[in-house]
């Protein structure tokens, strides 16, 4: 990971850590495929085949957990378009979607 990115991350961490929030590896994994992809605005299903890459047994119930607490805590943006919900890094990425 470049440095800008590693700064990011250490930003996101510093996050959770602030909100009470253990940093486990599932989450790190997490945070990786938005920093990897930064102008990607990621569905459900395209976010759990990429962390999957990383950890084959991720499951849907502790995605779903880890979004809701990364757009809780302002490190995501939850966009929906049509019937689909899309994420994106919202601390650092000033460029939206629209519907």
């Amino acid at each position: 990971m470049d440095k800008n990115k590693n700064d990011l991350m250490s930003l996101i961490i510093k996050t959770l850590k602030a909100n009470g929030l253990k940093i486990t590896e599932k989450r790190q994994i997490l945070i990786e495929v938005f920093l990897k992809s930064p102008n990607i605005h990621f569905d459900f299903d395209t976010l759990l085949e990429e962390v999957r890459k990383e950890w084959p047994h991720y499951g849907v119930a502790t995605l779903y957990r880890n979004l809701r607490i990364f757009v809780d805590k302002g490190i995501l943006s939850e966009n929906i378009i049509g019937n689909k919900k899309y994420y994106e890094l919202k601390m650092f990425n000033k460029k939206k979607i629209h519907a």
